[in-house]
């Protein structure tokens, strides 16, 4: 029986969308596996300049800063739509909490939360109050604002892969920041393997992944908080403003 020769996996790693994203390849040809990545690197980061929050200049900070936005790219589109069908826990509108934390974060010690500021904020958080279409798009209160961090690297890590498949590059691993999406195999017959991060960084990891064709996501408050005891961290309950999860 024929077996499938993959070669020694081959990897890159770069900084962007705010964390370091690496892409591990197994193909025979070590020349095809880095244009490949190559390719969908300037894929990524062509994405980030769409989707990001952090450039005061890309759509979606014109969005924020001034409330529309007429010339709307497809993708930023098409994330926000997938975005607000989620429904639920999950709302793009929460960037106002966002902000409130990060203008009074304070790593070396305690966070001060008036409840006058959060519920301002939270009078900001609605997702119905975002009007989306083909003639633009548009924030009907002032002082909202949408951040697409929770949704937009793994609308990128796909967008990636999809061009590592056209590039002949099946097999591979791309991981940014927990983002996390397998295709095929590392070697004939192995999975990729993925461990899930101890929160307190001793190296007990809770549970060890055997992936094909297969993603998976997590985010904890331990990777980024505005106060020294990690009450106070990037994951927030839309309802309450406060931070939910450890």
């Amino acid at each position: 029986r024929a077996v499938t020769r993959l070669g020694a996996p081959t990897q890159q790693t770069a900084l962007f969308m705010g964390t370091m994203v690496s892409i591990t390849v197994a193909c025979p040809s070590s020349t095809q596996a880095h244009d490949a990545m190559d390719l969908a690197f300037a894929e990524g980061r062509r994405l980030e300049a769409l989707l990001t929050r952090h450039d005061a200049a890309a759509p979606l900070g014109v969005l924020n800063s001034q409330g529309s936005l007429r010339d709307v790219p497809p993708e930023l589109l098409n994330v926000w739509q997938r975005a607000h069908g989620i429904g639920g826990a999950f709302d793009a509108t929460v960037l106002p909490l966002v902000r409130l934390l990060e203008s009074r974060s304070n790593p070396e010690g305690e966070l001060e939360l008036p409840e006058s500021d959060l519920r301002e904020a939270l009078a900001l958080v609605d997702t119905e109050a975002v009007y989306a279409g083909r003639d633009g798009m548009r924030l009907e209160r002032q002082g909202m604002g949408l951040t697409l961090d929770g949704i937009a690297k793994g609308h990128i890590v796909d967008a990636m892969s999809a061009v590592l498949l056209r590039a002949g590059c099946e097999n591979h691993l791309i991981n940014a920041g927990g983002d996390i999406l397998a295709r095929g195999h590392k070697a004939p017959g192995v999975f990729w393997r993925v461990a899930v991060e101890d929160p307190e960084k001793r190296g007990h990891y809770p549970q060890v992944l055997e992936l094909y064709n297969q993603a998976i996501a997590t985010s904890g408050g331990y990777e980024m908080h505005y106060d020294a005891e990690g009450r106070h961290h990037h994951l927030l309950d839309p309802s309450t403003g406060r931070s939910c999860y450890t």
